[in-house]
Formats: structure tokens, C-alpha cells, sequence
């Protein structure tokens, strides 16, 4: 719009097609989650326990013509419950597992299968829903675990020294 604002219907560019399902019994939520920065759009599908990553380079509305990569570490959750990326970075949650997957791509622009970093949770920091939302950016993964008698928010950054607000090993 010419004031700034953001039209209010939107267009669908074109339908991105979810990955081959062998097994018909499991269902897909391809697109339960999803994520976008200058480079790539994310797609998770936590039944399936898979994230799709588009290459975006040409826009959106030439992503499913693009090569793709499929993450799907063995592990257990709902892998791709939640999916935040930058150009170089991606965390995807696992509600149930209490995890977080954190990949980094490589300089040719195709993720590892294998994630860079796991975060997990449990005693003496209990959280039942790690991993259902998720937000990053360059430095930062933010985590919140709601549904539990004390909500929390765990923050991860690369900016923060030892000891302090933020710092994770």
C-alpha cells in the first residue's frame, strides 16, 4: 500500500509441495510451522518430524522449482513444531522431546543433516514445552516453555560472557 502498510489480502505466489510421504499412514502438517529470511523459507511438518528448507534467492514464488533440504535428525518430539531461521542460521523446536536443533548452513547454501548444536531440557530446569515456539536472530535463540506452574523463557546468545544473563555452554 502507498501508506506503508501491508495489503490487507494476500496472494499466494505458488503452492510449495511437500515432501514424498511413504508412509500413508503417518499424516503430514507440512506448513504446521514456518520461517523466512532474505535467503531461505522454512517449512516444518512436527508429525513427520521433518523441516523443508527453499532456497529464495529468485522470491518466494520460485521456491518449489528450487533445490530443497530435508532435515530430519533421529530424535524423538515433535520435530519441526517450531521453525526460526536467519541466512546462516536455523533453530527448529521439538515439543515433547523438550529440544532444540540448531543447524548452520554451509557456505555453498545447503544445510548438514546433522545439527550444529542441541539444546535439551530437563532437571534441575524442567520445562514440558520447549520447543512449540521458537524466535533467533544472528546471536540469540529465544525458547519459552509455557503450560508449566511457572512460565519460563530460556535465552541463548553468543553475545553474552560466562556468568551472565543469557549464557549457555
Amino acid at each position: 500500500a502507498e501508506d506503508g502498510s501491508w495489503p490487507r489480502t494476500g496472494v499466494m505466489l505458488q503452492p510449495l509441495e511437500p515432501p514424498a510421504n511413504p508412509d500413508k499412514t503417518r499424516p503430514s502438517m507440512f506448513g504446521a510451522s514456518i520461517s523466512l529470511s532474505a535467503s531461505f523459507l522454512v517449512v516444518g511438518d512436527p508429525i513427520r518430524r521433518l523441516v523443508t528448507v527453499f532456497p529464495v534467492s529468485g522470491g518466494v514464488r520460485n521456491a518449489s522449482d528450487m533445490e530443497r533440504s530435508h532435515l530430519h535428525p533421529t530424535g524423538d518430539g515433535l520435530f519441526g513444531d517450531c521453525v526460526s531461521n536467519t541466512d546462516l542460521y536455523l533453530v527448529v523446536g521439538a515439543r515433547g522431546g523438550n529440544r532444540a536443533y540448531i543447524f548452520k548452513s554451509f557456505q555453498n547454501r545447503s544445510w548438514p543433516e546433522l545439527p550444529f548444536q542441541v539444546l535439551t531440557y530437563h532437571a534441575p530446569q524442567p520445562a514440558a514445552s520447549v520447543g512449540a515456539a521458537c524466535v533467533m536472530n544472528n546471536q540469540d535463540v529465544l525458547l519459552p516453555s509455557f503450560g508449566d506452574s511457572n512460565g519460563q523463557v530460556f535465552v541463548h546468545s553468543t553475545a553474552c560472557a560466562s556468568g551472565y544473563y543469557g549464557f549457555s555452554s
